[in-house]
């Protein structure tokens, strides 16, 4: 019992010596902060020779961003240019229209509807349709891109989000709905038109859907009855196309600088 008694005591006059000496190094209470050194390999010094034999500058932290400073007798670094990447096309859709004989007298409608998804999400859509009588037409995005029964199997108009018949401007409304195209006397509608709900990517994508134009002018839903609610009364489909993904326009080519004059 005795020998148990001296070996405890022993070790803990051990145990008080060693906090006595951490208290003398570290006098204040607390964690105290690791001290090391890292010195980077010679491959990583901005400063390497690679003429001479490995040096280090251990007067400096190493910056990756730093330029490499020139010794005497040290050539210069090659220049790097920047890298320049060439830009990315927008994505770009395209539909040909098209009569499919499902209103009598609509066989010369044709014309081709082109839509290019800008940075910002809206979608430009820009085009021309031949051969529509004079006035308004309806023109909306249907829900399919099948045509084995002419346009009438294409469905009703592409509304995700199960919502009443609209106009493009109106906060709620189909996601197909896209308003008007107006033809004049000769019979042609010229489209430049933007829209902010339909999309080339995602879920109101309307690749692979169908574009209809009708016979009448689109209420946008203030007709009073059920038909307006679901179609905007715009009559019978005079032509369709199915949009499907087109080759993206090339890119506006950039202004060449004129070189600066030394007329002073």
């Amino acid at each position: 019992m005795k020998t148990l008694a001296t070996l405890a005591g022993l070790l803990a006059l051990g145990f008080a010596a060693d906090v006595i000496e951490k208290r003398s190094a570290y006098p204040f209470a607390g964690v105290y902060n690791p001290v090391y050194t890292v010195s980077f390999p010679h491959y990583l010094n901005p400063y390497f020779d690679t003429e001479e034999s490995p040096s280090y500058n251990y007067n400096s932290r190493y910056n990756p961003y730093q330029v490499p400073t020139n010794y005497p007798g040290q050539p210069a670094p090659p220049y790097r240019p920047p890298v320049q990447y060439p830009p990315v096309p927008p994505p770009t859709a395209v539909a040909e229209i098209r009569s499919m004989g499902d209103v009598e007298g609509s066989d010369g409608v044709e014309g081709y509807i082109t839509f290019t998804q800008t940075v910002n999400g809206i979608v430009l859509i820009s085009g021309n349709v031949t051969g529509l009588t004079e006035g308004h037409h309806g023109f909306h995005i249907h829900d399919l891109g099948d045509t084995r029964e002419g346009c009438k199997s294409m469905g009703p108009h592409f509304n995700p989000g199960l919502t009443h018949h609209g106009g493009p401007a109106d906060p709620y409304r189909h996601v197909g709905d896209l308003g008007n195209i107006v033809a004049g006397s000769d019979g042609t509608a010229h489209i430049q038109e933007s829209d902010h709900l339909i999309t080339l990517t995602g879920p109101n994508s309307i690749v692979g859907r169908g574009i209809v134009v009708h016979a009448n002018k689109d209420d946008f839903g203030r007709g009073g009855d059920k038909e307006s609610l679901k179609t905007g009364n715009a009559g019978g489909r005079v032509a369709c196309g199915v949009i499907g993904w087109a080759k993206p326009m090339p890119p506006i080519p950039h202004p060449q600088q004129k070189p600066e004059s030394n007329e002073s």
